[in-house]
């Protein structure tokens, strides 16, 4: 029997990137049988389209299953998209970046699920408890606060949506007569390059196997220029059924499809599509609310930077950071994330004095056992002195300005600090945050589709999250912090410099990691840059200076005389000696640093990794590996090549490749198999495909048992051009991580270790 998964009939945007979901066959003998799938559909043509499923068991009975496939109409022609309305936001998408947190070395979606439904942008001329009632909203109706409607609902109409975010208009018929549409956050490891935000950028696919596009998108409201790893996205997105009744409907995949951009250490600029989220489960599930994804320690040395908004908004938005709130009592704060805009009920705020409401700390005590903190201005002791809760921040201002009560004005962003004073080693020794969430008296934490404090009464509500313990990040060593300006095209950190050879000024970018010491010996990588290129650009691309920094080596990135290098056999050249040039900079390096010089290594693209190639004919005893990115070797130099000993390589080429031949990438590492004695049989292994709608896959070839553990191994880019592996966007792999992890297992004795 072939059971499709979702609808038999499904609804697709115009223009969406169709992803099936496909069916599921079962069979009493042979258990789950594969599917095939006949059938295509142009999403950019509306209409319908069929697809035929059909499964065989072993003994030949086959079964079939079909699929229409409704392309919708474009929404472009019926509808219009405008930026937000409010001028004074503007500062929302200038893509700035201030100090802004990134939570792991990777960028990746760490959350992104169906908040609530129905509530936001209804299309109503005011928000009153009675539009409230008939959104199936909440209204705190115990409470007075005078016109601040944020403390009664989070129910909110069109226009007020329209203020700060890019939208849609009109929505649209809305699903079982809803007034209003519904709310997803997505929270990014890495924070996003507002100004590259587009409602195309995001697709979401319903558990039916429909497929969404977003309404409305902002950063707000984590707004602020050292937020932003959440985009809120507002559209058609779900209802409030359970995930295990029959017409329940909610996110089972939220996609990045669009060029949308985030940044991470070091400054990494890093193209989000390809991301992916999947769900299984529905907010109106018993305990599904919102969670924690993330807690990073770090130092309060003064008002933290980004805060506030600059501009007309600042008024409306000032800084409620811990400096702000606890001046420089504040020693330490515990940054948590959460996967939506956390309250106690739905639309009350949280307060400065509620971490005993909600929160504990684990700590490590002096001998090993667990200290839990969970109480505000006591004196801890923990390994390495005390510890003492100040309060929470990033919340709003202090008492004396909006007083701690049931108005409280509240940001209700995906952020909440724990604020701390004690000694820094005390500080280390936090290990958790936890959320207890009902258990032993702790109240729970609810999105903004919650109950409120008084709940109409037959109006389903979103559910309390559960109860959480998140690991503490600590980031006293590395803030884990990155800063970016879209307007500014400098290299990060890095200024040119110059050493005199033969009389010629010569230039180069020099990477140093801040972990570097003279009582440690560190590799050296020569980073060489394209023809006609520039140091600066390829820095920028390959990101070498970002895992160095991590990986603790150093990078020399030099610039060719006339952007040119001069390579043995290269019909051009700068006329300058690059070899002489190469050599000073060893010289001039190793007399500055401690260099390991059995293991100097180069690299390069185009005709920097003709030159590597090169280097490593004529320089075997000095580099101990190389790894050319859509370099090759020319004829005079494979007759020429001389090394001396035998050095791994890794070559990567572009199969499209349409300036250099992809035969004769194959040629250069043929030629080292020779040499290096290694099998001429490759093993041969295709590579995850994290952006399947680019056009490129990549296979990866070992050459092993070369003499002295010496392999030559070759990626081989299925589509890939003439263009560093990522430096145009989404990359099927992380090229500079690729080679340092190759180029790091030798030195001038062949395989470490062996």
């Amino acid at each position: 029997m072939i059971t499709l998964r979702g609808n038999a009939q499904i609804e697709v945007a115009f223009g969406a990137v169709f992803g099936d979901l496909g069916a599921v066959a079962l069979d009493e003998v042979d258990g789950e049988l594969s599917v095939s799938v006949a059938g295509d559909v142009d999403t950019s043509m509306p209409g319908t389209y069929q697809l035929t499923y059909t499964a065989t068991d072993s003994d030949g009975n086959t079964a079939t299953a079909t699929r229409d496939v409704v392309v919708l109409e474009d929404e472009d022609l019926t509808s219009s998209v405008a930026m937000p309305a409010n001028p004074a936001v503007a500062s929302f998408f200038d893509g700035r970046l201030c100090e802004a947190d990134y939570w792991s070395d990777e960028p990746e979606i760490l959350s992104a699920g169906l908040g609530f439904s129905d509530i936001i942008g209804v299309v109503a001329p005011a928000m009153t408890e009675e539009v409230a009632l008939a959104a199936g909203g909440a209204w705190s109706g115990d409470v007075d606060c005078g016109t601040d409607q944020g403390n009664y609902t989070s129910t909110t109409t069109q226009d007020q949506v329209g203020q700060g975010y890019i939208m849609r208009t009109p929505y649209g018929p809305l699903k079982d007569g809803a007034l209003g549409i519904d709310g997803l956050p997505i929270v990014f490891s890495w924070p996003v390059v507002s100004d590259s935000i587009d409602l195309e950028d995001f697709q979401v696919t319903m558990n039916t196997g429909d497929i969404v596009r977003p309404l409305a998108v902002s950063t707000f409201p984590n707004f602020e220029c050292n937020e932003r790893n959440t985009l809120p996205i507002f559209g058609e997105f779900g209802n409030r059924l359970p995930s295990d009744d029959p017409d329940t409907r909610y996110p089972a995949i939220v996609s990045i499809v669009g060029d949308l951009f985030l940044v991470g250490p070091g400054g990494t600029e890093m193209n989000a599509r390809g991301l992916t989220w999947e769900n299984e489960a529905s907010p109106y599930d018993e305990n599904n609310g919102p969670r924690f994804v993330g807690a990073k320690l770090n130092r309060i040395d003064g008002p933290m930077e980004g805060e506030g908004v600059e501009g007309p908004a600042g008024a409306f938005f000032p800084p409620n950071d811990a400096w702000a709130l606890y001046g420089e009592e504040a020693e330490f704060m515990v940054r948590t994330l959460s996967t939506g805009g956390v309250s106690p009920n739905g639309t009350s705020g949280v307060t400065p004095d509620d971490f005993e409401r909600f929160f504990r700390l684990h700590a490590t005590g002096e001998d090993g056992s667990l200290v839990i903190i969970d109480q505000v201005g006591v004196d801890y002791a923990v390994r390495g002195g005390t510890l003492r809760v100040l309060g929470l921040s990033d919340l709003g201002q202090r008492e004396d300005v909006n007083p701690y009560d049931a108005c409280y004005d509240e940001d209700l962003d995906n952020y909440i600090d724990i604020i701390l004073a004690g000694d820094e080693a005390a500080a280390r020794s936090l290990t958790h945050v936890e959320v207890p969430s009902l258990e032993g008296g702790y109240d729970a934490f609810y999105n903004p589709g919650g109950p409120g404090r008084t709940p109409f009464e037959g109006v389903t509500y979103t559910e309390p999250g559960p109860a959480d313990l998140e690991p503490v990040i600590i980031a006293l060593d590395d803030p884990m912090r990155v800063s970016y300006d879209p307007e500014s095209d400098d290299v990060p950190d890095e200024g040119v410099m110059t050493l005199d050879v033969d009389g010629v000024q010569r230039e180069f970018l020099l990477t140093v990691p801040e972990s570097y010491s003279d009582e440690v010996a560190v590799p050296l990588l020569f980073n060489l840059h394209q023809l006609q290129g520039t140091a600066q650009e390829q820095l920028s691309d390959s990101q070498f200076d970002v895992v160095a920094e991590r990986e603790g080596f150093i990078v020399v990135t030099p610039q060719a005389v006339m952007d040119v290098w001069t390579v043995t056999g290269f019909p051009l050249g700068g006329g300058a000696d690059d070899f002489a040039f190469i050599t000073a900079l060893i010289d001039e390096l190793s007399a500055t640093y401690t260099i390991d010089s059995e293991r100097i290594y180069a690299t390069g693209m185009s005709q920097g990794g003709f030159l590597a190639f090169d280097l490593a004919c004529s320089f075997g005893a000095t580099f101990a590996a190389i790894a050319p990115v859509s370099g090759v070797m020319t004829p005079p130099m494979t007759t020429a090549c001389a090394p001396g000993r035998r050095i791994p390589v890794l070559q990567t080429h572009g199969t499209a490749d349409d300036q250099i031949d992809y035969e004769a990438s194959q040629t250069a590492v043929q030629w080292w198999v020779d040499f290096n004695g290694a099998s001429a049989t490759p093993e041969i292994n295709e590579l995850s495909d994290p952006f399947p709608d680019n056009g490129t896959t990549v296979d990866r070839f070992v050459y092993a048992g070369g003499e002295t553990g010496v392999d030559v191994e070759h990626l081989r880019i299925n589509g890939g051009g003439h263009v560093w592996p990522g430096s145009e966007g989404d990359s099927d792999i992380q090229m500079a991580e690729e080679i340092w992890s190759f180029l790091s297992r030798y030195d001038l004795n062949g395989r470490i270790g062996d």
